[in-house]
């Protein structure tokens, strides 16, 4: 796993290309949570426009409800996805986000990064 950052950009990127499974997810959030601690960057872009996969409206509740353990409440998180991956109503990112998580999904990548690098 292997985030990219360059000293100066205001965020790091990770980019996944396999499958989605709720498994990886979970550890790639602690993954994130990791890089973040160690080197006090706490905005990320996630990018799955390359990953194949789906996950369900049960694991999307689910990695929500655990945002925030996983995650933190440092780590501001901007997912960037594909139109077919994304639930329209956010279900995923609104559930992480009513329990104190900063996560939040977009289709398109210049959204997905002025919302990162935006107050708040």
């Amino acid at each position: 796993m292997k985030f990219f950052y360059k000293p100066g950009d205001p965020f790091a990127r990770y980019t996944h290309s396999g499958s989605i499974e709720l498994p990886y997810f979970i550890e790639l959030g602690k993954k994130i949570r990791e890089f973040s601690d160690k080197n006090k960057i706490f905005l990320i872009l996630l990018d799955l426009t390359k990953a194949s996969g789906d996950l369900s409206l049960l694991d999307r509740y689910f990695l929500g409800e655990q945002a925030v353990t996983i995650l933190g409440l440092k780590i501001k998180l901007s997912i960037f996805c594909r139109e077919d991956q994304m639930y329209r109503d956010k279900f995923g990112a609104r559930v992480a986000n009513s329990k104190g998580a900063k996560v939040n999904v977009f289709t398109d990548l210049d959204e997905a990064e002025k919302w990162l690098i935006s107050k708040g």
